[in-house]
């Protein structure tokens, strides 16, 4: 059981993508609740008409699961790089966050319902445990689900992408030195393309990931440069990928491309760290590989 939580598991709660997921879920909690009314309904308690409640109670709730994953991009900013998120810190963030979002249908029942007993213990359990059962299709069904339907379909690109690979040598030159211009000049310095593994953005920094062949693992320099500049001053160098927003990567250091639920991510010599394939890049990067391929057979 400890092996299956600590699977990858992709962070959906990006801050690009927590605004359309909230919106989704509002969608689908406003559904639930108004359409198929699940829970027990006394109509004379209303103050409101239902489908004003139906709104609140879906809106509401929502309102806190985007409140909650927004901090939470503040404080784990590392939380959407590759293996960094697994399914045990998904089913704890919602854990946590579930009964937040009952608190808050708890703390509007004055508005709702003309009852006396609103302020009880026993409706704050209530309304914990009503927003637990709308979320539990999610958690315990659709989790597991979504994760092996996420396993399958990257395992089989990455098959994929390895039969290219195994083909034929990766492109890119044996060597080559380049003078990267940085936009503190102090900074600048020379780039040696052959021990050069891969280069992560940083905001505007960029981190150069290198190795040696004597060296025993890769290190890292920090250079103020945007990652978008480091590929223009390198786009001449067969082999320099873009492959992630966030990062480039060497081609001919590639071990081999692996599939998890967090997407496609690349091994690369004498380096712990993986390199992610986005779905944006992915079929450039196929691209380049076949076409590779198919120049060397």
């Amino acid at each position: 059981m400890f092996a299956f939580l600590k699977k990858p598991y992709p962070y959906y709660y990006t801050r690009s993508r927590l605004p359309v997921l909230a919106l989704l879920l509002f969608a689908l909690a406003f559904a639930f609740v108004y359409f198929f009314r699940p829970f027990n309904v006394y109509y004379p308690e209303h103050r409101l008409s239902y489908f004003l409640i139906s709104l609140l109670q879906a809106a509401l709730p929502v309102l806190v699961f985007f409140c909650f994953f927004s901090v939470l991009n503040l404080v784990f900013r590392d939380a959407a790089r590759p293996n960094r998120w697994q399914l045990w810190h998904e089913v704890l963030a919602l854990a946590f966050v579930l009964p937040l979002m009952g608190t808050a249908n708890f703390l509007i029942r004055d508005l709702i319902y003309d009852n006396p007993g609103n302020w009880s213990v026993a409706y704050l359990l209530e309304e914990i445990r009503n927003t637990a059962l709308v979320a539990v299709l999610i958690v315990f069904l659709l989790v597991p689900v979504n994760l092996r339907r996420l396993e399958q379909k990257f395992r089989s690109r990455s098959l994929a992408l390895n039969r290219l690979i195994d083909q034929g040598a990766l492109p890119g030159h044996a060597g080559e030195s380049v003078r990267v211009t940085t936009q503190v000049k102090s900074d600048d310095f020379v780039l040696h393309s052959a021990g050069l593994l891969f280069v992560r953005s940083s905001g505007n920094y960029s981190e150069f990931f290198s190795r040696a062949d004597n060296e025993p693992a890769a290190r890292k320099s920090l250079k103020r440069i945007p990652l978008k500049q480091v590929e223009n001053q390198l786009s001449h160098i067969r082999g320099i990928l873009r492959v992630h927003r966030s990062y480039l990567v060497n081609a001919r250091k590639i071990i081999k491309v692996s599939g998890n639920a967090q997407g496609l991510q690349i091994s690369l010599e004498g380096c712990d760290e993986r390199v992610p394939v986005s779905r944006g890049y992915l079929d450039q990067f196929r691209q380049a590989l076949r076409e590779h391929t198919e120049s060397t057979a």
